[in-house]
This record gives structure tokens, C-alpha cells and sequence, in this order.
């Protein structure tokens, strides 16, 4: 399950950006080699209405895009049986830590097209130990679009979107990620962060893992897991785990063709945790 390569939104709004750019550049090249005279005014005239153009088209595509991605996402709930939101910022608590800190810092955020459900999936859920929120009851898993403002320019708001999936787990566990090997790796590396928790060198050549407590990351990321997490209906996919919620994310809106893959992914992550770590991160619970 290779990452989401779909081009972000403000992507697209910064080439009609640079295309609004060399429309100026023309005007005065052109206008200089003319001179003063009707056919600079035209020329200004010309540019003025196309760099409005420009403008109105790249806030109505991005509204387009918006509305059909909500309306794919309704859709989708409806036919899996899962309440669907337009909005609910309660679901933010979920986003913590790096990666989601630049839309913290815009100041204006929100979550839209959330979707949740308690899903049975038949197997049980927190390795048969026994835990508030077992098999029985299935697990409470939510998806949504964190959607946050990048600039404001003229009147024009353009939006980044990262799309969350996440299953609340029944006890903390200590903080773990796992991602594709990658430029952002390389930097984790270079800043002392742990990796290689198991030896596998198909595994470590593939991803980069780390960890807050070794140990209880290592039972986690099996020989089991590792294996599964290179077959192919799985490879590439980031997940992590930060207290009570396992998540995984992608900075696109959310994409109903590949939430089926998002939920495979975590709930193979969660299948393969040994009952013993539920155990004693329960126990470290009571301790506490």
C-alpha cells in the first residue's frame, strides 16, 4: 500500500500563481518594447481580466473538489452503515506530535467528512487479554479530513488536506511509528531517533522505526508484523501509535477507494500485538 502521490490543492493554486506571474512579465516586456500607447493599455487591461480569471478559477476548483470528495464520503457511509459529519472538531484530539503541527500553527483548522463506526471485525480485538472494549464490542475507529489553511491572499483562502484514519485502543501504549524509508527518515536519523528495532534487513531497508520504550516496540513489531508489512497489499503504509489511538495518515482529502486499505493496515498492526503487551500496559494502568 504505497503512500498517496495526488498532487495537495495549493499545489495547483500556486502554478495559476506562476502563470498569473509570467502573464506580468509579458505585459512589461511587451510594454516596454512598445512604449506608452493604446496597445499597452490594452495589454494591462488583458492582464488584469486573466489574473482575475485566474483567481476565480482557482477558488471555485477547489470548492469543486471539496464538494465531490464530501459527497463521495456521505456516500460511503451510507452504504457501510457509519455516522458521517460534515464537520466535528471534537475529533481532532486524535492529532498530536510533528506531523500535524504546521496546521496547528496556521490558526485556522478544522475536521470535515468525518465518518465513524464500532466495527466487529471477527477477530479478537486487543489479543484476547480481556480489555475494556474487547471483541465483544468491537473497535471504535474514525476518519476524517484535517484540513487547514495555508494562506490567505486577496480574498483567496487555499487549504492543505490531510486525511486521518485511527482506532482508539483500550489502554496507552508507548508512542511508535512506523513509515516508508524516505527524505523525512533520514532527518528523524540525523536527530538521534531510534531505529532498526528488529533484525530484519528487509524490513530496516524498507522502513524506518521509532520508538519512546524499545522494548514494548520491539513485542509489537514482531517477526509476524514485519513480514506482513512487506506483502504487497500493505507495503509503504505509515502507521503509529500514540497512546490510546492507532493512526495513519496521508496528506490528501479523504479518499473513499482507499479507506478499505487505511482499516487493513491498522487492524493488522492491532491483530499482531501480542496479548502480553496488553497485559501489562494495562497493568501499568492500575499502577498509575
Amino acid at each position: 500500500m504505497q503512500g498517496d502521490t495526488t498532487m495537495p490543492a495549493w499545489l495547483t493554486h500556486r502554478r495559476l500563481g506562476w502563470a498569473a506571474a509570467g502573464g506580468a512579465v509579458f505585459v512589461i516586456v511587451v510594454g516596454r518594447i512598445a512604449g506608452d500607447g493604446p496597445l499597452l493599455d490594452a495589454l494591462s487591461v488583458l492582464f488584469w481580466l486573466c489574473a482575475g480569471t485566474l483567481v476565480y478559477l482557482a477558488y471555485t476548483s477547489q470548492s469543486r473538489r471539496h464538494r465531490v470528495l464530501s459527497r463521495a464520503v456521505e456516500q460511503w457511509a451510507q452504504e457501510r452503515g457509519w455516522a458521517y459529519a460534515p464537520r466535528d472538531d471534537s475529533v481532532l484530539a486524535v492529532l498530536t506530535g510533528s506531523p500535524f503541527e504546521p496546521g496547528y500553527a496556521s490558526g485556522e483548522h478544522m475536521a470535515v467528512d468525518v465518518v465513524r463506526a464500532c466495527r466487529v471485525t471477527g477477530t479478537p480485538s486487543w489479543g484476547g487479554a480481556m480489555l475494556k472494549g474487547d471483541a465483544r464490542k468491537g473497535r471504535d475507529t474514525i476518519s476524517f479530513t484535517f484540513r487547514y489553511l495555508v494562506r490567505e491572499k486577496y480574498g483567496l483562502k487555499v487549504w492543505a488536506d490531510v486525511h486521518v484514519v485511527a482506532i482508539r485502543l483500550p489502554v496507552a501504549l508507548p508512542k511508535m511509528q512506523v513509515q516508508p524509508e524516505g527524505v523525512g527518515t533520514a532527518v528523524a536519523k540525523a536527530a538521534g531517533a531510534i531505529d532498526h528495532l528488529i533484525e530484519s534487513a528487509d524490513f530496516n531497508d524498507a522502513y524506518f522505526a521509532g520508538a519512546e520504550d524499545p522494548r514494548t516496540a520491539h513485542a509489537i513489531l514482531n517477526a509476524r508484523l514485519a513480514q506482513r508489512l512487506l506483502e504487497p497489499d500493505l507495503a509503504g503504509g505509515l502507521w503509529e501509535i500514540d497512546r490510546r489511538w492507532i493512526r495513519t495518515w496521508d496528506a490528501t482529502g479523504t479518499r473513499v477507494d482507499v479507506l478499505d486499505d487505511r482499516l487493513r493496515l491498522l487492524d493488522t498492526v492491532v491483530d499482531h500485538i501480542p496479548r502480553h503487551v496488553w497485559l501489562d500496559a494495562r497493568s501499568e494502568a492500575r499502577r498509575a
